[in-house]
């Protein structure tokens, strides 16, 4: 365990547990919010003090140490630094260090999301991340495969080891930027907590069936195929398509299904008030295409709900007069990468 011997009374401990029929700790995670004047007292040198302010600003989040239990289906170290690392920068912190107690994995864990060594010769690592700008990667391919490969711990294996690399190559591409692993899972099941709490239903499926008022529509790739319980649920199949010379895209039907408009007609004849959720609202290229026929078609829309929305997407929200919520919140996101969308022949846009 990658823990502080004696942990400082200053620092918060974040706790990650099993909800199974027998709860279990799965991983711990301690962390406190410093700035540029109280980095001496957190750090206790003056040396690393300085060449953290000079590369800092602001708030910043001080990881101190990380606890995560082996040999578990889930990935408790990445699960614990993604909802650390996430409500950090949702309280305005712009920078994240790692001071404490590495090992070999954790070390390689940092290293994934971003982290970069400041001083290599401290007594213990002293590694820094820009939260700033980040970029995000989905991490999806557990709820894009299906039976019986979905199940399959070798093929979940591989699909891990696959998740390191492609961040490690992502880490590449923006050095010493967050790379935010999100996983689609998680933001699965607590959109569906959401969804039923905001529709006034049990989040578990209940016999007889008691449907809330409200009318779940997915609208992209999170929730595709899947039903919320206690909530009518009913998909408007869409897909990105690329021109020949992939320099423009426009949404359009998936292929397959029914056009768009006739899409829509279909939810209106429910007659109940939607719920829209997607995975991802920033840009908003498939909410500007689906808005105007939504609007014709005179649709109630109670609220979007998103797994991941940046600032830019909830001005976008709320200039179109729309409410939004979401399950992470990025104020000022980078760039995104959708997992499945980059492997040949499991996702992917259409040409």
């Amino acid at each position: 365990p990658d823990l502080p011997e004696q942990p400082d009374p200053r620092d918060q401990v974040c706790v990650l547990r099993d909800d199974g029929p027998q709860p279990h700790l799965l991983g711990a995670l301690t962390l406190r919010t410093v700035n540029s004047s109280s980095l001496y007292d957190a750090l206790g040198d003056e040396g690393l003090a300085n060449a953290v302010r000079v590369r800092t600003a602001g708030r910043i989040a001080l990881l101190t140490g990380l606890y995560a239990l082996r040999g578990v289906g889930h990935d408790p170290g990445q699960l614990l630094v993604t909802e650390v690392l996430s409500r950090a920068m949702a309280e305005d912190c712009g920078y994240a260090v790692w001071w404490g107690p590495a090992q070999g994995r954790t070390l390689d864990l940092l290293e994934r999301q971003g982290f970069v060594r400041v001083e290599p010769d401290s007594r213990q690592p002293l590694l820094l991340v820009d939260m700033r700008s980040p970029v995000t990667l989905m991490q999806n391919i557990a709820t894009t495969l299906k039976e019986p490969f979905s199940s399959d711990q070798q093929v979940l294996s591989a699909a891990g080891e696959a998740h390191h690399r492609l961040q490690q190559a992502i880490r590449d591409l923006y050095p010493g930027t967050l790379v935010l692993s999100l996983n689609a899972e998680v933001i699965y099941h607590r959109l569906v907590r959401k969804i039923t709490r905001l529709n006034g239903v049990p989040a578990a499926p209940t016999r007889p069936r008691v449907l809330g008022p409200l009318m779940c529509v997915p609208f992209g790739k999170i929730l595709r195929g899947n039903a919320v319980p206690n909530t009518v649920t009913k998909t408007i199949h869409t897909d990105k398509v690329f021109a020949p010379d992939l320099k423009s895209f426009g949404i359009e039907a998936f292929p397959g299904y029914a056009p768009l408009e006739s899409q829509i007609r279909t939810v209106r004849s429910f007659c109940r008030p939607v719920v829209l959720v997607d995975d991802l609202l920033h840009s908003g290229t498939r909410i500007k295409v689906l808005d105007p026929l939504f609007r014709r078609e005179e649709l109630d829309i109670r609220q979007i709900l998103v797994g991941l929305m940046s600032g830019r997407g909830r001005d976008l929200a709320a200039a179109s007069g729309r409410e939004a919520d979401s399950v992470y919140f990025v104020p000022d996101l980078r760039a995104w990468f959708v997992e499945s969308t980059m492997y040949p022949f499991i996702g992917g846009d259409t040409v």
